[in-house]
């Protein structure tokens, strides 16, 4: 009995370990994508409020769209989101005929689903969180996507969001990637 304890717990923290690899892989710094369109996928906290991980987010988007001049964002996110990150980013300095708003969407599942209509660009990028840009291109894995990561400043909070990131990339696997109303929280 013990001899199987162990050997599961094992295989746990195996499979764990190797989807915690995936998702800092996924997050990593690499060489920017030069994409013709973005999807800035929206944030919010467990209150409904809109904090710092979207303001890390909103940040990144201003910096690549600066340095890609022609690149289009879509602003994706239901409940104040999109306007928040679109006012943001035009009190940065971005051409408001740059940003196109996705205002029905409220997970990452709808943040897709919604903006990828919306997007003209041969070449697409999403932005989000370096914890989140795994699970969110799982979602669309059969699309050659460049991945923008928004880097995480604080560890608690970025280490709290990656243990949740592995829950929800294991939501989305056994769930077949199915996701309705009744698993929103």
């Amino acid at each position: 009995m013990i001899i199987v304890f162990i050997a599961v717990a094992g295989l746990g923290a195996l499979v764990l370990g190797a989807t915690g690899a995936l998702i800092l892989h996924a997050g990593a710094p690499k060489p920017e994508p030069d994409c013709e369109t973005i999807i800035v996928l929206g944030h919010r906290n467990k209150d409904g409020s809109i904090g710092v991980t979207m303001d890390e987010r909103i940040s990144r988007a201003a910096l690549y769209l600066k340095d890609h001049p022609h690149t289009t964002a879509v602003l994706s996110g239901g409940h104040g989101e999109a306007e928040y990150m679109f006012a943001a980013l035009t009190a940065a300095g971005i051409d408001a005929n740059r940003l196109i708003l996705e205002k029905n969407s409220v997970n990452t599942w709808q943040n897709l689903k919604f903006s990828l209509p919306l997007t003209e660009g041969k070449t697409i990028g999403i932005l989000s969180s370096d914890f989140h840009l795994f699970r969110a291109r799982m979602y669309i894995r059969r699309r050659n996507i460049g991945l923008i990561p928004a880097k995480t400043q604080d560890f608690k909070r970025w280490a709290r969001n990656f243990c949740r990131e592995i829950a929800g990339v294991w939501h989305n696997i056994l769930l077949g990637g199915t996701y309705d109303e009744r698993y929103l929280r």
